[in-house]
């Protein structure tokens, strides 16, 4: 299966809808029953090109967002955590192999979420899958705000916080509000917490209906948290 066979239909819309459901409840809902090979269309007829189905994989993306975009993952059951792990796995496998080499930008977008969300599975090479897609994205468009923030997000995660910073920073820059937060958290990691504290101020004025930051804030400032950097996971 190759790119060229394959006629994808990007939304905006969609990929926004998918951007802002990073924003996690509470608690996730149980997480759902896929079949991948619903990615694909029926066969074209000749010399027609095979569909891809977009919005099929916005909603994987969206679902295991909800239970793995943060480490660790958090799930209903062990059985819904294997099974998305899987969904993850399988995901990467198809993608890398139809677009290996000219995957258009709002896929490689998709792509590189996929990898950090398989990075907190624990899916082999997910890591990597993320890291490459997200280089691919930044290199065609650098200053894509939904690149910067995401690539900056799974740098951080992964123990980067000095490499995130210009990325969340362009993020930021190009009007990415929860590049604010990132910042601030990313920052806090690497110990300087007056610049943490002027991120999150600056998001609690673009957010002031989340009311975890304030507490967030207030804590910092009591000195009763504190985030170290690691190696990631």
């Amino acid at each position: 299966m190759h790119a060229s066979s394959i006629l994808i239909r990007w939304s905006m819309a969609a990929l926004s809808a998918l951007l802002l459901a990073l924003a996690l409840p509470a608690w996730p809902a149980a997480y759902g029953q896929y079949d991948t090979r619903q990615l694909l269309g029926s066969a074209p007829a000749a010399g027609k090109s095979a569909t891809f189905n977009t919005a099929y994989l916005d909603r994987m993306l969206q679902d295991i967002g909800q239970h793995a975009a943060n480490y660790p993952p958090r799930f209903d059951s062990l059985q819904d955590q294997q099974r998305a792990q899987r969904d993850a796995a399988s995901l990467i496998g198809m993608l890398n192999a139809a677009f290996a080499n000219d995957a258009p930008p709002g896929l490689l977008l998709r792509m590189g979420i996929l990898g950090s969300y398989g990075h907190n599975l624990d899916v082999t090479n997910a890591a990597a899958f993320a890291q490459t897609h997200f280089s691919k994205l930044l290199a065609a468009q650098p200053d894509d705000p939904a690149g910067n923030y995401h690539f900056g997000q799974f740098l951080a995660s992964t123990g980067r916080g000095k490499e995130a910073l210009p990325y969340l920073n362009r993020a930021r820059d190009k009007g990415v509000v929860p590049a604010f937060y990132a910042l601030g958290m990313t920052h806090l990691m690497l110990g300087d917490k007056p610049r943490a504290l002027a991120m999150l101020t600056e998001y609690q004025r673009a957010q002031p209906s989340d009311l975890d930051v304030g507490k967030l804030i207030q804590g910092i400032r009591d000195g009763k948290v504190e985030v170290k950097q690691g190696g990631g996971k």
